[in-house]
């Protein structure tokens, strides 16, 4: 399901709200080089068709892995100059 408001997308699947995984050092503090100024670029005349789900096994253990087992692929754009 997307959620369209003004200058903004949200992404659901089910009950899961999606995020972008970025590599931290810690929880306030994104791992040096990590690229984390994306928007979503999706075209609402496409109804979502242009996003994927991807699903992948269950780890053992969970501690927050950036490959989580449920992922989307969807057009992005970088932000070069986003504040």
């Amino acid at each position: 399901m997307l959620i369209y408001g003004i200058a903004m997308l949200s992404v659901a699947h089910g009950p899961l709200l999606f995020a972008l995984a970025i590599p931290d050092e810690d929880p306030n503090t994104p791992a040096g080089g990590a690229r984390w100024q994306y928007a979503l670029d999706n075209e609402a005349r496409r109804e979502g068709a242009d996003i994927r789900v991807q699903r992948r096994p269950m780890p053992g253990k969970w501690d927050w892995p950036l490959a989580a087992p449920v992922a989307l692929e969807a057009p992005a754009s970088f932000l070069l100059n986003a504040q």
